[in-house]
């Protein structure tokens, strides 16, 4: 192998590595991102299921209004016939 190109592999392989790096670095902040995500996700569950179920624990029963009828619409005779 010429020593020419040898060198050009080396640097080829060397630039390839660094950018393997880079990737590396760049995919583990997207996975402590996306662990961050979770995390507050999942604290924010929590707080709206203690919120909805305290909620529920204090709200006394009120009475309901009870159901309205439907309304019908308004009975319209039939038109007369023309002739």
């Amino acid at each position: 192998m010429d020593p020419a190109e040898t060198n050009e592999l080396r640097h080829a392989i060397a630039k390839q590595g660094n950018l393997i790096g880079q990737h590396d670095q760049t995919l583990q902040g997207l996975v402590n991102s996306v662990n961050s995500v979770g995390t507050m996700l999942t604290q924010l569950h929590e707080r709206l299921n203690f919120s909805a179920s305290s909620s529920q624990e204090s709200s006394t029963p009120t009475p309901s209004d009870p159901p309205v009828a439907p309304t019908r619409d308004p009975h319209m005779p039939t038109p007369e016939r023309y002739s």
